[in-house]
């Protein structure tokens, strides 16, 4: 079995090890092909790597996540999902070998227009960006809280969903997003114990609105609140103000140490800042010296593209897994610099006149806003994830517990006039319907919601739920 492996798949004899063994425990992996690290990673969003990860068992990583989802239905799900990619990733490799080199030619010209009408744009006015990222926050709440957390893996969220990990935990290769029942695996396979701690969201924007607090203290201007521990700022006015003695650059950095300071002074967490001409080259330069430091990027535009270029495109602002492998495998496009001498390519590929294309190009310049505002928000509402509720007690259950925490986000906002149900099956399979809320203004108590979420649940009673959610419409 080994050797027909080995010769089958190219495998490496740890892998038909591998095989071997699974096969042995009844997995029934003979009629299907190894699954690689890269394929793997590709498929899920939290095999990427965060913060605090460099030098993590990556190989481990892929292997927990193979062994427990191999078979399940979410495994064949994704599975799915992938081949659809790959089906995409073929369309666009045909429609590539099928350009005349006079198509790249003119979409080229296009993409040269508008890289100078961009470029001239950026340099018109001097600004000073930064973004505020706070490390690991939910997990540094709940540590500065519980001191016998310091020093052990730890991950805010449960079995089904981590929301942050721990430096700690990070190390083992334990982030975001990744399902907690698998975290805790890999966590338990390093010779580790992983420590679950529940999500304290109203703690969390409580100490959220501590930290705003000191930041406006240092008068922004533009301020603007991405998530609870991510705020993007805009510092023009404050750097230049402080310049006037010395440069901008030594001005813009002292701001920030000033700022980080300030937020431990008062709520003793850590942050990381990132500084830059645009919101976008801040962000990028937030992630580069974390936990609790600050970088500042290039300001010319030749050195920010000398910056930019060997970066992988997947840091791109909306290029997710599925973008970058059309980028990588469909156009070979890996890095931004490979954006920027690829353009015509881009261009002709994905659309001259399409968004997405144009956004990827600027973005690999450099370029973005330097003002961001935060828009009324349309709706409010939550969602939460099962295991599998089979039952239509549990599911009643857990769709009143639903109900009651979006019934809290309605705080503060006007009365909705509709309700959206969404439900995702065990086959995952997403349905969302909205209804009407004939419930008068002053009326809408848990009770009454929860009459109508019930009733409209009831309507359709799916016989296997995974995820439940509730949101109201303004």
């Amino acid at each position: 079995k080994l050797q027909f492996l080995y010769f089958i798949g190219n495998a490496t004899t740890e892998k038909a090890s591998f095989l071997h063994t699974m096969l042995r425990a009844g997995r029934g992996l003979i009629c299907k092909r190894f699954k690689s690290s890269t394929r793997t990673e590709q498929m899920y969003v939290f095999t990427a790597e965060k913060g605090g990860m460099k030098g993590f068992n990556k190989k481990l990583q892929q292997k927990v996540i193979e062994e427990l989802s191999e078979g399940s239905s979410h495994w064949d799900h994704v599975v799915g999902k992938d081949k659809d990619v790959d089906r995409r990733v073929k369309e666009l490799q045909k429609k590539v070998a099928k350009l005349k080199p006079e198509e790249i030619k003119e979409a080229e010209k296009k993409a040269n227009e508008l890289m100078k009408e961009w470029e001239e744009e950026a340099t018109a006015a001097e600004n000073w960006c930064m973004v505020i990222d706070m490390d690991m926050y939910y997990a540094a709440v709940e540590t500065r809280d519980n001191k016998d957390l310091v020093g052990k893996p730890m991950v805010v969220g449960t079995g089904t969903m981590v929301s942050t990990a721990n430096y700690d935990a990070r190390k083992l290769g334990i982030r975001s997003a990744m399902p907690g029942f698998i975290a805790r695996e890999l966590a338990s396979r390093q010779g580790a114990t992983l420590i679950f701690v529940k999500p304290n969201m109203a703690k969390y924007k409580a100490e959220a609105d501590v930290i705003n607090k000191v930041i406006r203290k240092f008068k922004p201007d533009n301020i603007y609140h991405k998530s609870l521990d991510e705020i993007y700022l805009n510092m023009t006015t404050q750097v230049l103000e402080g310049a006037k003695a010395g440069d901008a650059h030594k001005s813009a950095m002292e701001l920030a140490t000033r700022m980080r300071e300030a937020i431990f002074k008062q709520t003793k967490l850590t942050a990381s800042a990132g500084i830059g001409p645009n919101m976008s080259l801040a962000k990028l330069a937030a992630d580069v010296d974390k936990p609790n430091g600050q970088f500042c990027t290039p300001t010319d535009m030749k050195e920010i593209k000398k910056w930019l270029a060997p970066q992988s495109v997947r840091k791109i602002s909306g290029v997710g897994k599925v973008t970058e492998r059309l980028l990588s495998e469909g156009l070979g496009i890996f890095k931004m610099g490979d954006v920027r001498t690829k353009r015509g390519l881009l261009f002709a590929a994905m659309g001259s006149d399409k968004k997405q294309p144009s956004n990827i190009l600027k973005a690999s310049l450099g370029i973005g806003p330097t003002s961001l505002h935060e828009k009324p928000a349309m709706s409010v509402g939550t969602e939460r994830t099962y295991h599998g509720l089979k039952t239509q007690v549990s599911q009643l259950k857990a769709l009143h517990s639903v109900t009651r925490e979006a019934l809290k986000t309605l705080e503060g906002h006007p009365h909705p006039v509709s309700f959206t149900l969404r439900i995702k099956t065990g086959d995952f399979e997403n349905t969302s319907r909205s209804y009407p809320i004939n419930v008068r203004k002053g009326k809408l108590s848990l009770r009454a919601l929860f009459k109508l979420t019930s009733g409209a649940f009831l309507e359709d009673c799916p016989d296997d739920i995974r995820l439940i959610g509730v949101r109201f419409n303004f």
